[in-house]
């Protein structure tokens, strides 16, 4: 856990994606400005600074609500605070924001899982092979990494500047496989109850996406149709992790957010 001491700034409380870190969100700290806030960066079990257990309970939804409530009590004032959220993440603050209503929320390549039986089972079922390729003994982290980075929606990473593409890649293949073969079996699309039907019992929520995430801003959109109390940001010139691509666009979207959601 790091975080930022300022006072009399709003906290920010991020929560990073599958094969990340907390330390995936400096560039957008950076673009916004060290004064602007605090910040509360978390890594979930399995993911950067944070331990892997070889017991699936660890990994569990309830596991990571509990490590996002210890984190919002490091906040200086909690009535201040702004849940960002970026895929994983995204999904793991959409069902925290169920418990505490009261929240903002700045979610970045969100989803609130799958809307039926099928599309849930077809998700576990390929995030069962992922799993497997990380625990059947001839792929290493390296080659699991490498494959998961040729995805469409994650390969834009690999094209960013150094130094930040060697430390993404860097952080990425420190993880441990157990870790990471665990958090997609306890925290995945498909393993995750959708929240399509209530998402008109969440608060206000900001929801960002890349312009070139066409995926992601089709799913914002149908969120909204959901909730018209949520508002859809297009980040300019990037996709599916705009925060890295763009993130001076993505800190004037925060800013602005930040501006009109503080006390």
């Amino acid at each position: 856990m790091a975080s930022s001491d300022e006072v009399n700034v709003p906290t920010v409380l991020a929560l990073h994606g599958f094969t990340g870190s907390g330390l995936d969100f400096l560039p957008l700290r950076d673009a916004l400005g060290a004064d602007s806030a605090n910040w509360l960066l978390l890594d979930f079990k399995g993911h950067g600074e944070s331990d892997s257990p070889d017991h699936a309970d660890a990994y569990s939804l309830n596991t990571a609500l509990d490590a996002v409530e210890r984190s919002l009590n490091l906040a200086r004032d909690p009535d201040n605070v702004l849940l960002l959220g970026y895929s994983m993440g995204g999904r793991v603050a959409l069902h925290y924001l169920r418990r505490h209503p009261h929240l903002k929320a700045f979610l970045i390549g969100a989803s609130p899982g799958l809307p039926t039986n099928e599309e849930r089972t077809s998700r576990i079922a390929m995030d069962d092979r992922w799993r497997e390729s990380l625990l059947d003994g001839t792929h290493s982290v390296q080659a699991f990494c490498d494959e998961w980075e040729n995805q469409p929606l994650i390969q834009p990473q690999t094209a960013l500047p150094d130094p930040l593409r060697h430390e993404l890649k860097t952080r990425r293949r420190a993880n441990n496989p157990v870790g990471l073969a665990s958090s997609l079996r306890g925290l995945g699309t498909g393993a995750l109850p959708g929240l399509w039907g209530t998402l008109d019992t969440l608060p206000p929520v900001q929801l960002v996406h890349g312009e070139k995430d066409l995926k992601f801003g089709e799913i914002a959109r149908r969120m909204r149709k959901g909730n018209p109390s949520f508002v859809v940001h297009a980040i300019p010139d990037s996709g599916h992790s705009p925060h890295l691509e763009n993130p001076l666009a993505t800190a004037e979207c925060l800013a602005r957010v930040l501006r009109r959601t503080g006390p």
